[in-house]
């Protein structure tokens, strides 16, 4: 006799984040469980506040907070 048994995985997505004013998402490859976002300031006056890396928790939440880049 065989047993056949079939396991259904739920993707987790949690879904894209906009890059900061005068700043950009320099590594992005998916939204799904795992994967990272990676922020920085790329214009000349301005610091992060927040975090550098979310990434995308298993209940489709983002690690750290919300990023920003502030004048200096």
């Amino acid at each position: 006799s065989f047993l056949f048994v079939v396991v259904f995985l739920e993707v987790v997505d949690c879904g894209p984040l906009q890059k900061p004013d005068h700043g950009d998402i320099i590594e992005q490859v998916a939204f799904t469980y795992g994967n990272r976002i990676v922020f920085d300031c790329t214009e000349t006056g301005y610091e992060m506040k927040g975090s550098r890396v979310r990434t995308c928790l298993s209940d489709g939440t983002r690690s750290g907070s919300l990023t920003t880049c502030e004048s200096m």
